[in-house]
């Protein structure tokens, strides 16, 4: 929120050589950025060879909070099979303790490009981690004002599923998605989710 005065001296000439009688002032208010946050290119799925990071462009938060959840496969079918929570914010929500919290503050109307650094909670090189980016600067443009959250889930895993369904069956194979090969031994379990 800035207040700025222009102020044209009389001596500036138009195209025709005429000088202004006498200065012009010109005033104006600026406001400030609306607060966003954009994940960038929407990765879901991250193979061994890509680095584990997520980018993000942020204008404005005046602190950036961020809540990042590492699950072990076990922690991640407790809650697949269990349905404790239907969304990326519940299960933020539900395993508490275990997040890890950070806050970032920024200038007024600041604008950065970050890189969310997801490798030390991936450290057998494959993993699931559950994140939030919230402002605590509120959008007033929003009705109701509120802050501006973004909250998804990162998997990195060589492990792919291809499914066929046929009318009396379905055929399902796993290969490895570094190189298309078959991962021998995997068990599958199919299920109903309602």
């Amino acid at each position: 929120d800035t207040d700025y005065t222009v102020t044209i001296g009389q001596k500036v000439r138009d195209v025709f050589g005429q000088e202004l009688a006498k200065p012009c002032v010109l005033k104006f208010h600026t406001t400030h950025l609306r607060p966003r946050i954009d994940v960038l290119g929407d990765v879901r799925l991250l193979t061994p060879r890509t680095d584990p990071v997520l980018p993000y462009r942020v204008v404005n938060p005046r602190v950036l909070k961020t809540r990042l959840l590492p699950l072990t496969p076990n922690q991640f079918l407790e809650w697949a099979f269990s349905m404790k929570a239907d969304d990326c914010a519940g299960v933020l929500g539900s395993h508490g303790s275990l997040t890890r919290k950070s806050a970032e503050p920024y200038k007024q109307n600041a604008e950065a490009l970050r890189y969310l650094q997801l490798g030390k909670l991936m450290r057998s090189g494959r993993g699931l981690v559950f994140y939030e980016l919230a402002t605590t600067e509120k959008d007033t443009c929003a009705d109701p004002p509120r802050v501006v959250t973004r909250d998804g889930a990162l998997l990195r895993t060589n492990l792919g599923l291809q499914a066929q369904l046929l009318p009396a069956e379905m055929r399902v194979w796993a290969p490895h998605l570094t190189d298309g090969s078959p991962a021998a031994g995997c068990e599958v379990v199919v299920y109903r989710y309602a």
